[in-house]
């Protein structure tokens, strides 16, 4: 108990996780009798991250003694988010395999006329604490709308930075007065999430809430999956800010290749 709970990098990895103090702190000297109480006294989320948080204080632990590597806190609370979410979004393919996707093979397809397609993407850097936001508005020919390449300069796990891409989607909708509106992304987490009418619990919670919100306030809307083979141009743009954020008004060649090769297909 004591090297996963009171050493001093154990103390800091909690620290710097997003568990609450009063959710893993407690009197018992027993692991099983420990588990028992979070389970008993905490919601499943809080649960799971408490035992991956406890997994990874211990592989930390082993490998310094085994191999001499020193341990980071950061890096092992920031690799304990990532693995937490990886999990859920695998579980949610798993357990909800009806969410509406664009088609089987993952293409792009146009929206109808009157509406505009917003994609949505993420990447996070870990090492340094940031991410790449990216989106693209496209018409039912395929031409780009509009476009945003945002860096921040803020850790998020993967699933949360993918929901703050879909918020930046929603605001620049709200911006241009697009009314009838289809925002569609890779993460299955995120749109399962949307599409989900009783509130999420999960850190990004209140992200999903305010996209909900702006949807409730437009003619037409409705969220939707694709596969990544599908969401290549929101990923193109979400790269062009790993470094700093991209104010150019004109497509880069590189999106627009990409553009223009959707429409081919």
């Amino acid at each position: 108990m004591h090297c996963l709970f009171y050493c001093s990098l154990s103390r800091q990895i909690w620290a710097m996780s997003d568990v609450p103090r009063s959710s893993y702190l407690t009197t018992t000297t027993d692991m099983n009798e420990w588990m028992r109480e979070i389970r008993t006294n905490s919601e499943t989320i809080i649960v799971e991250k408490c035992v991956l948080l406890c997994w990874q204080i211990w592989n930390a632990r082993n490998k310094k003694i085994f191999e001499g590597d020193v341990p980071n806190a950061m890096d092992i609370a920031n690799l304990s988010k990532k693995l937490w979410s990886e999990i859920h979004e695998a579980t949610i393919e798993v357990l909800r395999p009806r969410i509406q996707r664009t088609n089987e093979d993952g293409r792009w397809l146009p929206p109808n006329h009157d509406e505009v397609k917003l994609n949505f993407d993420a990447a996070v850097n870990n090492v340094d604490g940031v991410c790449s936001l990216g989106v693209i508005a496209r018409s039912s020919t395929g031409a780009c709308l509009g476009w945003i390449s945002r860096r921040i300069k803020q850790y998020l796990d993967p699933t949360s930075a993918e929901a703050k891409a879909g918020l930046m989607a929603m605001e620049m909708a709200k911006i241009h007065n697009w009314e009838n509106i289809i925002l569609e992304g890779d993460s299955l987490v995120v749109i399962s999430a949307i599409k989900d009418a009783s509130s999420s619990r999960a850190e990004y919670g209140n992200i999903i809430a305010d996209i909900q919100r702006l949807g409730a306030s437009l003619l037409k809307f409705r969220a939707q999956h694709v596969r990544r083979n599908g969401n290549k141009a929101a990923h193109a743009i979400a790269a062009l800010s790993k470094k700093k954020s991209n104010f150019v008004r004109e497509l880069p060649d590189v999106v627009l290749d990409i553009v223009s090769s959707d429409m081919s297909e």
